[in-house]
């Protein structure tokens, strides 16, 4: 096996290069931008009650009070965020064992990277999805402190839910993780237990179910919006009333098989480590509850992901969904060789080099260098396999600070 020396110091710098980049450009978006990500976050309850309305409503109520740019504060949150975002996965992966395996579901292009490689996805609200995971999962590894994440869920889901509803395709994950953290003696406690700390999160669902936004609160919101701040309505604010259904409708319209087969291999590609990963875990605790003893970890993975293909049929970003779905698999399965559940068989990365023919070491660096940073999938589903992010990024980074200073 072949050992990296100062693993962590490598993870820092890395995780640095993501953020500064990333910080330079959100300071671009912001002072002439006018994408989603920034959008997303101005959208308010100033025409009345709508989704995602809850983080818009505070930001600007925060650029009245000290009289600031609703721009700059949302930079400020963002960068916030994003910081916070690094510093939980530096804690969470920084312990990581020398295994190539785990190297490449680490620094796969599906992962971090993909931030910066695809800057559309940049510091948008599932960054705080982001963050109530890890939280969660640090809250899940304490002893001490476990017996509060479930009144943390109780109270930040719904607040998630009222800033980016789609968390609710990925709730099963939280239910996964729940699974293993507590052993439960039946199955009636379970499914008692997951209902009272997801009760306040149905009503909240069920509240956003009978609010539907109307063209007239649009209307509201954007005029408030160019009176008080001056920021036009554009892009993420100009979809808020648009039904399931039209969803639907214009993705259909437009999707082909090639769009189609293009994810599969993105999902064939970049899942294939962690997919190895999880069928080469071994159990090492059993559940009470027999029934689990008999599902697989894999098998756990695909039921966690039952509702995310919902998410491709409901939106046009299928770039962002995987990066969405690798987070939590990724998070979930390091979280159980963390908690002790499940060890890694010490072997598994030794069967993958001898599978694809990787004794020499040059091979095996050149091979991590293309899969973790020679292509990724851009955001829109339309779009084609970008290439070489390792290169583009710093090029592009290096070019744009000569343009602009």
């Amino acid at each position: 096996m072949y050992q990296v020396k100062n693993f962590k110091n490598i993870f820092l710098i890395y995780l640095l290069f993501l953020y500064f980049t990333a910080i330079y450009y959100l300071f671009l978006k912001h002072t002439g931008g006018s994408d989603s990500t920034i959008s997303e976050w101005l959208v308010n309850y100033y025409g009345g009650f709508t989704r995602r309305g809850l983080s818009g409503y505070i930001f600007a109520e925060i650029a009245l009070f000290f009289d600031l740019s609703i721009r700059f504060i949302i930079f400020i949150f963002q960068s916030f965020f994003y910081l916070t975002f690094l510093i939980l996965i530096y804690y969470f992966f920084r312990d990581i064992e020398t295994n190539f395996l785990l190297y490449l579901c680490l620094f796969c292009p599906l992962f971090m990277t993909y931030h910066i490689a695809e800057l559309e996805v940049l510091a948008r609200k599932e960054i705080l999805v982001f963050i109530n995971f890890l939280f969660f999962l640090f809250l899940s590894l304490n002893e001490n402190l476990k017996k509060y994440s479930y009144i943390y869920l109780f109270i930040s889901i719904p607040i998630l839910l009222l800033i980016w509803e789609p968390v609710i395709f990925f709730l099963p994950f939280y239910i996964f993780i729940l699974i293993n953290n507590i052993n439960y003696k039946n199955f009636k406690s379970l499914i008692l237990s997951i209902f009272l700390i997801f009760s306040s999160s149905l009503i909240v669902i069920y509240f956003l179910l009978i609010n539907q936004y109307d063209i007239k609160s649009e209307i509201l919101m954007c005029s408030s919006l160019e009176e008080i701040f001056d920021e036009r309505c554009y892009m993420s604010l100009l979809y808020l009333d648009t039904s399931i259904k039209e969803n639907f409708d214009s993705l259909f319209k437009d999707i082909k098989i090639q769009h189609i087969l293009r994810y599969s291999l993105v999902y064939l590609i970049g899942f294939f480590p962690i997919i190895y990963l999880a069928r080469n875990l071994k159990k090492k605790i059993n559940f009470k509850i027999g029934i689990f003893n008999n599902i697989s970890l894999f098998s756990f993975i695909i039921i966690s992901s039952i509702f995310v293909p919902v998410l491709y049929a409901m939106g046009l970003d299928w770039g962002r969904w995987v990066n969405i779905h690798y987070f939590f698999i990724l998070s979930s399965i390091y979280f159980l060789i963390k908690k002790g559940n499940y060890s890694l068989d010490i072997q598994s990365s030794e069967k993958l080099k001898k599978i694809f023919f990787l004794k020499n070491k040059v091979i095996l660096v050149s091979l991590f260098i293309i899969f973790c940073f020679g292509w990724n999938p851009k955001t829109l589903f339309k779009g084609d396999i970008a290439s070489i992010p390792g290169y583009r990024v710093p090029y592009n980074l290096i070019k744009s600070i000569n343009n602009n200073f």
